[in-house]
């Protein structure tokens, strides 16, 4: 067998993977594997953060049960 023809066989390689923390896929590129999430879902993620400054139910309701306590 010459080394032309060792060239286009088929042969086994290995690649670095993993899957995405949010929605199970294969991930396979060098910074979707260090960060454990997909581009795709990085960017839904990045969507769904809540504004730092928003008030939530929980703030409210927190505030009324110390007021209630405190009486």
């Amino acid at each position: 067998m010459s080394a032309k023809d060792k060239d286009q066989e088929p042969g086994t390689f290995m690649i670095q993977a993993c899957r995405c923390r949010r929605c199970g896929g294969l991930l396979t590129s060098k910074e979707s594997v260090r960060n454990g999430i997909g581009h795709v879902c990085r960017m839904k993620a990045l969507r769904e953060m809540p504004d730092p400054n928003q008030v939530t139910v929980f703030d409210v309701l927190g505030d009324k049960e110390e007021n209630t306590h405190e009486k």
